[in-house]
């Protein structure tokens, strides 16, 4: 009897327990790029949509002469990602709140366990990677000298950072939006000043913005109105007539001096124009004289260029090639 009643317990204890399957979640979504960075000490932004500007038919063969076909293979190599078919990129530089840190926001199409194998190969020492959610994985690490972060979200979002610290940059602070646990953010694009400005510019495939207030590097320029300006942005963007247009703008409570504040944009334009670099890039040549346009506390100028000259200026400064600089008449 006692036999019996030790194999019964002990076939009792041998039963394995039967754990209730974990819940199934929801595929991780983000709708805007724009709802992962915060801009508490943002220094500046650059909004790109890559694939927009790739497909725009006249300008193929300038992106070719830039950007030769090999240099797009390379970069594939070592990020698992091709430029040229990303929809949308956002390129942000923090301050000392996020002890200078900068990222990339990237929006893919590529397969993003291999997009994050290529990160992950490129670290030197230090790695460490933590899973918060099948579809959300954070990679750290050091790669050469420097501090730099990753963060897979999602199917199609990948974040970089460079500098700054790995728990608290801007590659955290995205993890951490996306699966909604910051609700109280300074977010990028929230109402104010920075908002305004990108929207000023549409849906410019290139858009960047800076806030100020300028140190002592920017104060003189645009002529000095750096020195008063709260923001600054510029954009780029394919025109009907197969040109690129540039816009500019500077925010400032100019008063009674807006009119005075164009002049002075306009007379900066022409020291860029006029100088090597602008001759160069061929923007001493504009399609039609610029335009420059004032509003309550802010002045703009447009102006358009011929895209062929300026691809083949931004040949020749990409490959240093005095010889080809120097033929540019």
């Amino acid at each position: 009897m006692l036999g019996l009643l030790t194999l019964a317990v002990a076939a009792c204890s041998s039963t394995s327990v039967v754990e209730a399957p974990k819940p199934v979640l929801p595929p991780l979504k983000i709708d805007q790029l724009e709802s992962l960075a915060t801009s508490a000490g943002l220094v500046w932004v650059v909004r790109a949509r890559p694939r927009k500007v790739a497909e725009t038919p006249f300008l193929i063969p300038s992106i070719g002469r830039i950007v030769p076909e090999k240099n797009f293979d390379a970069f594939r190599q070592r990020t698992g990602l091709d430029p040229r078919q990303l929809s949308e990129v956002l390129l942000l530089r923090y301050g000392d709140a996020l002890l200078g840190a900068e990222a990339q926001i990237v929006r893919h199409n590529a397969d993003p366990a291999q997009v994050e194998r290529c990160f992950f190969q490129r670290l030197t020492k230090d790695a460490h990677r933590q899973e918060d959610r099948p579809d959300l994985v954070r990679v750290s690490g050091i790669i050469g000298q420097t501090s730099h972060a990753f963060a897979r979200l999602g199917r199609d979002v990948a974040v970089y950072q460079q500098r700054g610290e790995p728990e608290r940059g801007p590659a955290r602070i995205a993890s951490l939006s996306a699966l909604g646990k910051l609700p109280k953010a300074k977010r990028l694009l929230d109402k104010g000043q920075l908002g305004a400005l990108m929207a000023r510019f549409g849906e410019a495939p290139i858009v960047g913005v800076a806030l100020g207030p300028f140190d002592d590097e920017w104060k003189k320029a645009a002529r000095g109105l750096l020195e008063i300006a709260t923001g600054v942005g510029a954009a780029a963007r394919p025109t009907a007539r197969e040109n690129i247009g540039f816009a500019f703008a500077i925010v400032a409570e100019f008063g009674d001096g807006a009119g005075k504040a164009g002049e002075l944009l306009r007379a900066a334009w022409d020291d860029v124009a006029m100088s090597t670099m602008g001759h160069l890039l061929g923007v001493d040549r504009p399609i039609e004289p610029p335009i420059v346009a004032t509003d309550t506390g802010v002045v703009t100028l447009a102006v358009e260029v011929e895209p062929g000259r300026l691809a083949e200026g931004l040949r020749a400064l990409a490959e240093n090639d005095l010889e080809a600089i120097m033929r540019l008449d």
